[in-house]
């Protein structure tokens, strides 16, 4: 219950415990991030309540990660909702572009740097981890930003026009031959090639610049 004027302000709280929902809700953050230091949490329902269900589940919106509060709910055995407001204060990991990256350039420590900062609004969930060889620039990336999923992709194995080692297995025979990468191709992914001889074939890639016949 709220009553204001021009000077004063009074607010009943809920006499409620609400450990269990920020169990829920810390369990919910760190599923979402690989390394995230919790400080505090606070939960208040959106009405006044004298004691929670018995029973009930708790939903939390698929996207609530991205930011620093936001709106949980429960719903009782016989499908009645209530609502809670809450903040959540916490340091997270992200890594930041050191310059410019160019896009289709890999990610390493070279241009880019793991820094802990303070959880507050993201538009998408920040990368939690560079691993080499795994991801590339989607598109021209500017310096001191922080890198999203939405500005990486895995990484191209093979580059079109590089030579890619080619490998066919048969009968416990093993082949091993050159020829000229004509796509571009990420781990797995069928590509084409072509030989010296000009006959073109499709290639799994297995690796930097490796590949085998399909």
């Amino acid at each position: 219950y709220k009553y204001s004027n021009n000077f004063i302000s009074f607010i009943k709280k809920s006499p409620i415990d609400t450990t269990i929902l920020k169990i829920k809700l810390q369990e919910y953050y760190k599923n979402h991030y690989e390394h995230i230091d919790i400080h505090k949490i606070n939960i208040e329902p959106r009405s006044y309540i004298t004691s929670l269900p018995n029973e009930f589940t708790v939903d939390i919106k698929s996207k609530n990660y991205l930011k620093k509060d936001g709106i949980l709910s429960i719903k009782t055995r016989d499908q009645k909702r209530i609502f809670f407001n809450y903040k959540i204060k916490a340091h997270v990991n992200i890594y930041l572009s050191r310059k410019k990256i160019k896009k289709k350039e890999e990610l390493s420590v070279i241009n880019s740097m793991k820094k802990s900062i303070i959880l507050d609004n993201f538009k998408a969930k920040p990368i939690q981890d560079i691993k080499n060889s795994s991801l590339e620039a989607k598109h021209h990336i500017s310096k001191d930003k922080i890198l999203t999923i939405r500005d990486v992709q895995a990484l191209s194995l093979v580059r079109k026009g590089s030579s890619v080692n080619i490998n066919f297995f048969r009968d416990n025979i093993n082949i091993s031959f050159t020829a000229e990468a004509l796509d571009d191709g990420k781990l797995g992914q069928i590509i084409r090639v072509q030989k010296t001889n000009g006959k073109k074939l499709k290639v799994k890639v297995t690796g930097k610049n490796k590949a085998e016949i399909i």
